[in-house]
């Protein structure tokens, strides 16, 4: 038999082409297994993956300025909805953002049962809530808007390692201690709008006299 150059070039180029295909299936199932399966969950929600230096455009502004800026590792949207998980100064927070009816001062209940929230970051005045602080302590900029939303459906509905912030048209849930997965997405995305439905109308400043 004589050698043939055509047909050991076509069982090389077969050999690298398995050990490549071989490789990236590996690679997709073990190193790149969790970016995969948050790429093909956002697809089935129809939510886009951005690029990591994106920053949200609804990203209330005292975290937009802050100084270190946070650092996007996951960036999912759909224009209405987002959910990012992000870094700054050694602490890592994962987060829901979800348009809502504006005109909020920045309000918030604030996880009594955590020792850090992304709240934590924001300027915002400590209040008094009738409810205790035993599950929440409240916060913001505007009294009458704090007491209105303590005094909601919302303190019920929010489970208490979960923190929340209303700011201007945008909704944010704290859920930092839970894993950035697709199952735990779908529950936290399930409850921003359970949430969003029984928030209280917006707080209308009185017209001086």
């Amino acid at each position: 038999m004589t050698f043939s150059w055509t047909t050991f070039l076509i069982l090389l180029f077969t050999v690298v082409v398995t050990f490549a295909m071989t490789g990236i299936l590996a690679a997709r199932w073990t190193t790149w297994r969790r970016y995969f399966a948050l790429r093909d969950w956002a697809r089935s929600r129809r939510l886009r993956l951005l690029r990591r230096d994106q920053m949200p455009e609804d990203l209330p502004e005292g975290l937009a300025i802050l100084r270190p800026p946070l650092r996007l590792r996951w960036h999912l949207t759909d224009g209405c909805l987002t959910l990012m998980r992000a870094h700054r100064a050694e602490r890592t927070c994962n987060l829901l953002l979800l348009r809502i009816a504006g005109g909020w001062p920045a309000t918030g209940l604030r996880s009594a049962r955590r020792q850090w929230t992304a709240l934590d970051w924001l300027e915002l005045f400590s209040f008094p809530s009738s409810h205790g602080a035993q599950r929440f302590t409240l916060h913001g900029r505007e009294p009458i808007a704090a007491r209105r939303l303590s005094d909601s459906l919302v303190r019920g509905l929010l489970p208490p390692d979960l923190s929340i912030l209303l700011d201007g048209n945008v909704m944010l849930i704290d859920f930092s201690d839970r894993p950035f997965d697709p199952i735990e997405l779908d529950r936290i995305i399930t409850l921003s709008r359970q949430i969003a439905a029984a928030l209280p109308p917006v707080p209308r400043p009185t017209a001086a006299a």
